[in-house]
């Protein structure tokens, strides 16, 4: 991980609160990812779906769209093409992708995320353990601490 990345990671955690900080708005702040839709689905050329149901989770709404995919011992499942995730904390977002989405869509949904307000946080540095501030968390990562169910 890069010394900023951690660095924003670290100013955006809170010692004690695990979901979501003390006075998060998830109205207000569902609202603005409302707003955006829209333009991101312009820039990706796709209809995206909005979660508004995440419980038990330090991120509060992911918006994303998959196809159909094939898992051994599974069936069908869906697998996300693109998908840009909310954390309760701090305004962070990340982005992931499958290997063949393009990388210039990718890239100006990421922008134009970042215009509106968030702070991107590259999904591939949030593997690392999490070193952060509280306990509760202690033994996860950094992708649970701010973008996974708890």
């Amino acid at each position: 991980m890069d010394e900023s990345t951690r660095q924003l990671l670290i100013a955006s955690d809170h010692a004690t609160a695990c979901e979501a900080p003390p006075g998060f708005n998830w109205k207000e702040s569902m609202r603005r990812v409302r707003v955006l839709v829209p333009r991101l689905e312009q820039l990706v050329g796709q209809s995206l779906s909005t979660d508004e149901n995440v419980q038990d989770a330090s991120f509060f709404t992911d918006v994303a769209c998959y196809r159909e995919a094939s898992h051994p011992g599974i069936g069908k499942v869906l697998v996300p093409i693109i998908a840009i995730r909310f954390s309760a904390f701090g305004n962070l977002f990340t982005v992931t992708k499958a290997d063949d989405f393009d990388d210039d869509a990718f890239t100006s949904a990421r922008e134009m995320t970042s215009k509106a307000g968030y702070l991107y946080v590259p999904a591939d540095q949030l593997d690392e353990p999490y070193t952060g501030a509280n306990p509760h968390l202690a033994n996860t990562t950094w992708w649970t601490r701010f973008f996974d169910y708890l």
